[in-house]
């Protein structure tokens, strides 16, 4: 065989290679996160730190607030620990990659005064069956959940009436009752779905000061 066709015959397969190995990456599922304070500004620079009891992945949110993590084997149950510039840190354990597509996590450190109060505000659509549940509750003695209400996108139909079961926000009222810290863990999933993992995940990191 010529050289010429070796190395034509070389270049062809490390072409299928390359291919193969981003079709892989496309298709993988990831998980998605953000990370904001209670102003809904990104927090860039949070460290990411992702443990199923086997492997330990990490990431860093960028200038948006946003992270990336990869390979993590649908179904799998893992913990995240979330820790910011100033070494302020937060871990969940228990959460759950779904078994089909990707997972998005979204978190914020807050720091208010007892006596205020905290509103969390969650994208939701009641017309597909999910909405958001509290899996971690946090300390109740010191960030007190309030009420849970549905702000629905205020949108006409054709035929001039309000439409019905358009996507809009969940929104979480918490009263701060005591100094002290409150990490809450709400999760998006349909409550007849109890053995399948949610598809969304919020962490809400509550740190109370005391009035001076």
């Amino acid at each position: 065989m010529k050289v010429g066709h070796v190395a034509v015959i070389s270049l062809l397969l490390l072409v299928l290679a390359v291919c193969v190995i981003n079709i892989a990456e496309a298709s993988e599922n990831r998980l998605e996160g953000m990370v904001t304070d209670q102003n809904g500004a990104p927090t860039a620079g949070v460290k990411v730190n992702i443990w199923d009891g086997k492997t330990l992945r990490q990431a860093v949110s960028d200038r948006e607030g946003k992270f990336y993590v990869s390979g993590i084997a649908p179904g799998t149950f893992f913990a995240v620990r979330l820790t910011k510039s100033n070494f302020e840190t937060v871990r969940m354990g228990g959460l759950r990659f779904p078994e089909n597509g990707n997972l998005s996590l979204t978190a914020e450190f807050v720091q208010i005064l007892a006596g205020s109060d905290h509103i969390v505000k969650l994208p939701s659509n009641p017309s597909t069956g999910y909405s958001w549940t509290a899996i971690v509750k946090g300390r109740e003695d010191i960030l007190s959940f309030n009420e849970k209400i549905m702000e629905e996108q205020d949108e006409k139909s054709e035929a001039g009436g309000h439409t019905k079961g358009r996507p809009g926000n969940e929104i979480w009222k918490f009263n701060a009752l005591a100094a002290g810290r409150s990490d809450i863990l709400l999760a998006y999933r349909r409550s007849w779905e109890g053995s399948v993992a949610p598809v969304r995940y919020h962490i809400c990191s509550v740190t109370v000061r005391q009035r001076g």
